[in-house]
């Protein structure tokens, strides 16, 4: 089943609201139409992100933000040159890290049956080569995407020439 079900704990429904206020006061300080519909596009992105229960909607969504993030970075104010410098880096780092997830829930989804998560949080019989070889491809994909030296190196650059 490939629906779109919802499923709030106390994580995601933490995590929602801090986004939806976060969006707010952006919305309240941006001057553009079109830059506020985007902001409010990634929110509702971002609340599907942590709402699902469902791995493939959960990583299309994940991967989803992209899309936003790269009119950010088009219409920032520094020059040409380097906002494509900055778009070419952010595209590439997040297309591989989102290759190696892709992967790995290619893998696991395959060993599961099911797309569903709970699926996996309460029935998790992996075996333990399974996980030897999950566990590298995520570590791998989560350190590109997050903040962590050597992997983020695309990071600075992107965030200077954003326009908010």
């Amino acid at each position: 089943m490939l629906g779109l079900i919802l499923g709030h704990e106390f994580l995601t429904v933490s995590l929602t609201l801090l986004t939806w206020i976060i969006i707010a006061i952006t919305l309240l300080t941006t001057r553009s139409p079109i830059l506020s519909e985007f902001i409010f596009l990634l929110g509702i992105i971002v609340f599907i992100a942590f709402s699902t229960t469902n791995f493939l909607v959960w990583y299309l969504s994940f991967e989803s933000v992209v899309i936003p993030m790269i009119y950010l970075i088009a219409k920032g104010s520094s020059s040409l040159l380097s906002r494509y410098r900055a778009l070419y880096r952010f595209t590439l780092y997040t297309i591989l890290g989102g290759l190696f997830l892709l992967i790995s829930l290619i893998i696991l989804v395959l060993s599961l049956g099911s797309f569903n998560y709970y699926l996996f949080w309460f029935n998790s019989s992996l075996s333990y080569h399974l996980q030897l070889i999950l566990f590298p491809i995520l570590v791998i994909s989560y350190l590109i995407k997050l903040p962590v030296i050597p992997f983020h190196i695309w990071l600075p650059k992107f965030w200077v020439l954003g326009n908010l």
